[in-house]
């Protein structure tokens, strides 16, 4: 994982791996919040769907992954997690 900067992280870049199929590179933009789980809870009645739901092997349960009602990515994440 490689963090681009300037005087504090704006984006990180890592390789994805060989077993990915069907996922070309692509750029994840992150939202911060306070409680990633809640604002998740009302994605599904808003139109959008839950991609990666939160877990304790993952930043701790910091971090959700949704797409909106168009299927566009974005991740909720509370920071520091």
């Amino acid at each position: 994982y490689h963090v681009l900067m300037k005087a504090r992280g704006g984006a990180g870049l890592f390789q994805l791996p060989a077993t990915t199929v069907g996922i070309e590179p692509n750029w994840l933009p992150y939202v911060l919040v306070d409680a990633p789980d809640q604002m998740a809870a009302r994605v599904t009645a808003l139109g959008g769907r839950i991609l990666v739901p939160a877990a304790p092997e993952r930043r701790n349960s910091s971090l959700v992954v949704i797409a909106d009602p168009g299927g566009a990515p974005l991740a909720l994440q509370k920071y520091p997690y």
